[in-house]
């Protein structure tokens, strides 16, 4: 873990967007996240308060271990497959890493919270990252990331209002995306329809 003491030590962060819930919270407001600007928050050292001080305790440098965005599998979106492909390219332009979370059967959102929890679990727990932020509303990761913040790991929960509030007090700090003055922010814009 970061040693607090030491104003050298580099945090290390760890990303993990859950697509599908992304996509679901930002739509039920007419918003999209803004990928690029929770990528800079990582690599900036944020979040920052509303008076624009970083929350107490998060390092002043930052190293990202990963950036990931776990989606359902590309093949299920046929019918919209130019704007998925657009958007995932977009995402790798960025720095992410795009996972397809496969799953038998007829729903593959139980894979994506699978491979999330997975990959945070042994990021956090093998030592290899000191924040974890986690894009999420989902009420699923709760557990993790009580298991993560008894081994001392930070996690950042960005989701909206929709993000339950177990979720959100197991976390070290929970920001709302929605909120044009939540710390780092704005992370999110007015949706444009895409017709083609």
């Amino acid at each position: 873990m970061t040693d607090e003491g030491s104003r050298d030590a580099i945090e290390r962060v760890g990303v993990y967007v859950d697509g599908h819930s992304m996509k679901w919270g930002a739509s039920r407001l007419g918003l999209e996240v803004d990928y690029s600007q929770v990528l800079r928050v990582a690599r900036e050292g944020g979040p920052r308060s509303s008076s624009g001080r970083r929350i107490p305790g998060l390092g002043h440098e930052r190293g990202i271990v990963t950036a990931r965005v776990y989606i359902e599998p590309l093949k299920k979106k046929v019918e919209n497959s130019d704007h998925v492909d657009r958007f995932v390219e977009a995402l790798g332009s960025l720095g992410y890493e795009v996972e397809e979370c496969f799953e038998e059967g007829d729903s593959s959102k139980p894979a994506v919270d699978r491979d999330i929890i997975i990959d945070m679990l042994v990021a956090g727990l093998g030592g290899r990252v000191d924040t974890v932020m986690l894009l999420s509303c989902d009420g699923g990761y709760t557990r993790p990331v009580q298991i993560l913040r008894a081994v001392g790991v930070r996690v950042i929960v960005y989701g909206f209002m929709y993000t339950p509030e177990a979720l959100r007090e197991a976390a070290s700090c929970f920001v709302d995306l929605a909120d044009p003055r939540a710390p780092g922010g704005p992370f999110t814009r007015v949706r444009i329809s895409h017709s083609d």
